[in-house]
C-alpha cells in the first residue's frame, strides 16, 4: 500500500468548508484501487468529491474507493463545523 497525504494547502470556505484540490496519482495500474482515507472526525462530516456528494458520516474515521472518480484534476472538500483530522489517498492492492 501507498499513502498520499493530502495536507496543506486546504482553502477555508466560512463558515464550515474546508477544500483541497490534487492531482491524479500517476503510479496507478490496473491492479490497484485508491482509497479516500478520513481520520480524527469529531462530529457529522460532509464529503464532496469534485463538486458531487461522495458521502456523510459520523465516525472517527471512514474509507471509500474513489478510484473511477479520479479526474486529472480533483477537489475534495470537507464540511464540518470543526476538523483537524487526517485526509489521504491510499492505493491498495485490487481485492
Amino acid at each position: 500500500m501507498h499513502r498520499i497525504r493530502l495536507g496543506v494547502p486546504w482553502n477555508f470556505i466560512p463558515p464550515d468548508r474546508r477544500s483541497r484540490r490534487f492531482g491524479k496519482p500517476t503510479n496507478i495500474d490496473a491492479s490497484e484501487t485508491v482509497w479516500l482515507t478520513l481520520a480524527g472526525g469529531t462530529e457529522v462530516v460532509r464529503v464532496e468529491w469534485n463538486g458531487e456528494h461522495l458521502a456523510t458520516f459520523e465516525t472517527p474515521s471512514f474509507e471509500v474507493e474513489v478510484t473511477r472518480l479520479l479526474l486529472p484534476r480533483n477537489e475534495i472538500v470537507v464540511v464540518a463545523r470543526t476538523w483537524e483530522g487526517d485526509v489521504a489517498l491510499e492505493i491498495r492492492p485490487a481485492q
